[in-house]
């Protein structure tokens, strides 16, 4: 909901997609959520009209990680601006779009939530995928 009015105005549409059952995670909800707002505004702002972004959670196997995927049917990234791209100040934006600093700061909450988060091309079409990755609680629900 804190993205949809930027889909819309963009034209972009957005899919989610969760599995039941999901773990908790241990995180400070108003920084994880700071976190999915960049990685999805980035990917929205990466699509023409009518494009597509889908943000997948999913737990690994045995439900100690928790699994987020942000992935876009945009322009992509190579693989240079990728492993930059959490660099304070790198941005692949025009002049006055962007800062820089949107997904270095995403990166600190979530190393600071002790998970990882990558960016890369996607393999199976153009666009780029995000995924964070980030511990599940130890607390029982």
């Amino acid at each position: 909901d804190l993205v949809r009015h930027r889909f819309n105005q963009a034209h972009v549409e957005l899919q989610y997609d969760t599995t039941d059952n999901l773990p908790t995670i241990a995180c400070d909800p108003k920084l994880f959520t700071q976190v999915l707002v960049n990685l999805l505004l980035n990917a929205c702002d990466a699509c023409e009209e009518g494009g597509h972004v889908q943000l997948r959670v999913s737990p690994n196997a045995d439900h100690t990680r928790v699994y987020f995927l942000v992935k876009d049917d945009g322009a992509g990234i190579s693989k240079e601006d990728a492993a930059r791209a959490t660099e304070p100040f790198f941005t692949t934006k025009p002049p006055g779009k962007g800062t820089g600093l949107g997904l270095a700061i995403a990166n600190e909450i979530v190393l600071h939530h002790h998970g990882t988060l990558s960016l890369a091309a996607r393999d199976d079409t153009h666009g780029t995928e995000a995924r964070v990755e980030i511990p599940a609680s130890e607390e029982p629900r």
